[in-house]
């Protein structure tokens, strides 16, 4: 018995997630490079579209204060299967 397709997207969990910091030139930033499996979850959500705007909102808030980069992004828990909480 095939089982529908809409049960498959019922159990996928977007995360917005954040890259791990790294000391570059003595200075703490970023590593954009670093594989996503070692990035860390700051949330996560039922939807995509919940996902992005909550990072659309810190985005914001964040510009208020001073320039960012973006490095917040959200992804889907079947891109990543071994991201984890």
């Amino acid at each position: 018995m095939k089982r529908p397709y809409t049960a498959l997207f019922a159990l996928a969990v977007w995360y917005l997630i954040a890259p791990p910091k790294m000391l570059y030139y003595g200075t703490e930033t970023w590593d954009l490079n670093a594989p996503p499996a070692q990035w860390a979850v700051v949330r996560t959500f039922d939807t995509g579209e919940e996902c992005a705007q909550t990072k659309a909102d810190a985005d914001y808030e964040a510009n208020q204060i001073r320039p960012t980069f973006d490095v917040n992004r959200c992804i889907a828990s079947e891109d990543v299967p071994n991201l984890s909480n």
